[in-house]
């Protein structure tokens, strides 16, 4: 038997504190446990991780990271990362 889709759709998502969507997110397998203390860690990215995930590293920026809801994407529903 195949994976169960997952909806992106959440009704009054925006209402829910930064907990509680994380919560939801976690518990519909949009987040693992090991994305939390990631998206909660004070600081963000170290200059040595930025440095492997880009070229010509020269700092950092910290912006508040949201999703997307209710993606339908080659017919399956998708959070889409939004910065």
């Amino acid at each position: 038997m195949g994976e169960q889709e997952k909806s992106s759709r959440f009704k009054g998502f925006y209402n829910l504190t930064i907990q509680e969507r994380q919560k939801l997110l976690r518990e519909e397998g949009f987040l693992t446990a090991a994305d939390l203390p990631i998206l909660n860690e004070i600081g963000g990215l170290s200059l040595q991780q930025a440095e492997h995930m880009i070229e010509n590293v020269i700092g950092r920026f910290a912006f508040p990271l949201g999703v997307g809801l209710n993606f339908l994407i080659n017919g399956k529903d998708v959070l889409v990362p939004m910065v």
